[in-house]
Order: C-alpha cells, then sequence, then structure tokens
C-alpha cells in the first residue's frame, strides 16, 4: 500500500491507513478509522463501521515497531501483506 514503510516503525498516517486497510479487508467495507491514540509501543485505534457509522466496542492495536495488528475476534495480522 502506497506510504507504508513499516521497516522505520508505524507512525499515525501510516497507522490510520493500517486501520482503514484492515476494517475494509476483515470486518466492513464501509467505514473507517476514529481515534487514534498513542498507547507507548503500539497504537489503539478506534474503528468506525456501516452506514450508521457504529462505533465498535474494541479498539485496533498496531504495533508500532513491526505493524502487527490485533482486534479481539478478528483476525490477527502479522503484515499488511498479509491483507
Amino acid at each position: 500500500m502506497e506510504g507504508i514503510d513499516v521497516s522505520d516503525g508505524v507512525n499515525r498516517e501510516e497507522a490510520d491507513k493500517l486501520s482503514r486497510l484492515y476494517l475494509s479487508e476483515f470486518i466492513n467495507d464501509c467505514g473507517t478509522s476514529g481515534e487514534i491514540d498513542d498507547k507507548g509501543g503500539f497504537w489503539e485505534v478506534e474503528l468506525i463501521e456501516g452506514y450508521a457509522a457504529d462505533r465498535m466496542k474494541d479498539k485496533l492495536r498496531i504495533d508500532k515497531e513491526t505493524g502487527r495488528m490485533t482486534l479481539r475476534k478478528f483476525p490477527t495480522v502479522i503484515g499488511y501483506g498479509e491483507i
């Protein structure tokens, strides 16, 4: 994906792009990322899905060093190339 290079770590802009990619692949084609919180070693991203813009209860975690993405009850993605 253009503009994402996890070899130098994941910045906020890249976390936003990765979260939107994850959302469209595993949850809902219609949605976006919301608040992105810096939690030290990872980003915690609010996901908003569907036409009604429902906020998901759980938040996506994106490891700042590796780009690994985890969300409860959904697939863990080690690298965005898996999407």
